[in-house]
């Protein structure tokens, strides 16, 4: 498939995997990748493809912010002492998924919600908005897909990790990424707060606030310019 096939060679040449050589054919892309990383690369390719065309809506700072969210969760896992590298990454990029979901299926009263909002007052809005919270739409739109489990339990409840009950570590990942991916788009970088809001996810993870932290400054520096590209 030519538009998977781009998406693969984009992937393994983006500042998600650093290699050293350029990746310039699929044969090689899928022997550096492996193929669990290809098959969640290709779900997810295949999950925003169907939800692209969302009116009034921002979708390449939503990518942007998604792979970022992808990489920070792929090395928070590592961190951590998850060997799930390519789950946490996937769940990292669809995270957010439900608000794209949102946009799609209600243009106008899904731009109202100010696309600046984060964590729970996110949440609240979309509520008040919609009646309907991005994670709950994830959720939904995840088992109408039959996603796997492990995903569609973090993407519903990264908000409130501890409510996860069969995968509470990967939803503890997709919530200390999001801070992190959040923290590289708006520039707050540098606020001392950043994580107050983390305690429970990096409770469950076994790390600190400065091991978060790490992870941050940590990313490849070309992570939030090339996540568009």
């Amino acid at each position: 498939d030519p538009a998977i096939s781009a998406g693969l060679l984009r992937l393994a040449n983006s500042a998600a995997y650093g290699f050293s050589n350029r990746v310039d054919n699929v044969q090689m892309a899928a022997k550096l990748l492996g193929l669990r990383e290809i098959y969640m690369a290709v779900m997810s390719a295949a999950v925003f493809d169907a939800l692209k065309d969302a009116d009034r809506f921002d979708y390449r700072e939503f990518w942007r912010r998604s792979l970022v969210c992808g990489i920070a969760a792929r090395e928070v896992s590592s961190r951590c002492g998850d060997a799930r590298g390519a789950t946490a990454f996937t769940a990292g990029l669809l995270a957010r998924i439900g608000r794209l979901a949102l946009a799609q299926a209600a243009p106008e009263r899904y731009a109202a919600v100010d696309p600046e909002l984060t964590g729970f007052d996110l949440l609240a809005k979309e509520e008040e908005t919609l009646g309907l919270s991005h994670t709950e739409a994830a959720y939904i739109l995840g088992g109408h897909w039959k996603l796997p489990n492990e995903f569609l339990e973090a993407i519903r409840f990264y908000p409130s990790p501890t409510q996860a009950k069969a995968n509470p570590t990967l939803a503890a990942i997709v919530a200390t990424a999001t801070v992190i991916a959040d923290a590289v788009a708006t520039g707050s970088v540098e606020d001392p707060m950043l994580f107050a809001a983390c305690g429970d996810a990096l409770d469950i993870l076994g790390l600190s606030e400065s091991d978060a932290l790490a992870v941050l400054r940590g990313l490849p520096k070309a992570s939030a310019d090339n996540a568009g590209s």
